[in-house]
């Protein structure tokens, strides 16, 4: 067989896909410990290197389900181990050749009990946390980030990944590099900034801080008080109950429905740009193309409203 086949040869075998292979693990846990989980994905080319999932189940133990296929399953490393209170889960993948032709799929899934906190480092891999009755905190790397269902409060730290959290009965903060933040259905405060990317924060109880460098905020049915501030984008914040706080963009335009029967004192400024009232919203003030200070309704907390290039819209609902 001529040389060059037969390397041609070698190289396609290698690169076939292994056979899928599952691991399964699992140590008691206290009802209300911590569970910390590390996963690296390493260095890896394959578009789709895994992810790891943690939810809970009705068992006072920390359950580790670890799936892998493709070239480099040999490079996967697991264990788990701790005491009642705190247990400890790590998946590395690690070796020269192990990201040769893409390297491994990885999927880890996480079972813990009901009331346990989980603290999670992700590098690489996708993150989703679902039905946590305890504190939730994760460093991701790499990765998107999806939270479902969680008690307590929860603190993300992402660099390069979209976050995405809904149903949270605990205040959310969320410190995001170069990717977009959407949170929704949150029981107490939101704080949310990106370098890099659109904020979209909805029915939220508790006061609200978003800032962005480049990308749009959208507030909706939040309580208030709410802080949005974005360097190039839009900024739109729809109020539950009476406006307050301080809405602000360089270049881009801010949008305020105020809900009818609620009070405001407000004070818009359009640096070449225009300020426009609502023929119908409840005004008693002073307003000119360029500036508006007055009250709404029966007044209220203060609102400021600044935009260096662009317009102020000010409406009822």
């Amino acid at each position: 067989m001529p040389l060059v086949l037969l390397a041609w040869t070698l190289v396609t075998a290698l690169a076939m896909p292994a056979a899928g292979e599952m691991l399964e693990e699992s140590i008691p846990a206290g009802p209300e410990g911590t569970v910390e989980i590390e996963l690296d994905f390493g260095e890896g080319l394959r578009p789709d290197p895994g992810f790891l999932a943690v939810d809970t189940h009705a068992s006072d133990e920390v359950r580790l389900q670890v799936e892998t296929s493709g070239w480099g399953t040999w490079g996967v490393y697991s264990s788990i181990s701790g005491a009642s209170d705190k247990v400890t889960v790590r998946v590395m993948v690690s070796g020269n050749t192990t990201w040769m032709f893409g390297g491994p799929n990885v999927r880890v899934h996480v079972w813990v009990p009901e009331s346990a906190g989980v603290d999670a480092r992700c590098r690489g891999g996708a993150l989703r946390i679902s039905d946590i009755g305890g504190p939730v905190r994760a460093r991701v790397r790499d990765a998107d980030v999806e939270i479902r269902g969680v008690e307590g409060p929860v603190r993300l730290r992402v660099v390069g990944g979209a976050v995405d959290v809904e149903e949270v009965t605990g205040a959310v903060e969320v410190a995001s590099t170069d990717g977009g933040i959407r949170a929704a259905r949150i029981g107490g405060g939101v704080e949310a900034r990106t370098s890099d990317g659109d904020i979209e924060l909805q029915h939220v109880t508790g006061g609200v801080t978003a800032k962005t460098l480049a990308g749009d905020i959208e507030l909706s049915d939040v309580e208030g008080p709410a802080v949005a501030r974005t360097e190039e984008g839009s900024v739109e914040a729809r109020f539950s109950k009476g406006a307050a706080g301080s809405l602000e963009t360089e270049r881009g335009s801010v949008l305020v429905v105020v809900p009818n029967g609620a009070g405001a004192t407000v004070d818009a400024r359009a640096t070449r740009g225009q300020v426009e009232l609502s023929p119908g919203l409840a005004w008693n003030g002073e307003a000119d193309a360029e500036h508006a200070a007055g009250t709404i309704g029966p007044g209220g907390p203060r609102l400021s409203l600044r935009t260096s290039r662009g317009e102020i819209r000010v409406s009822g609902q």
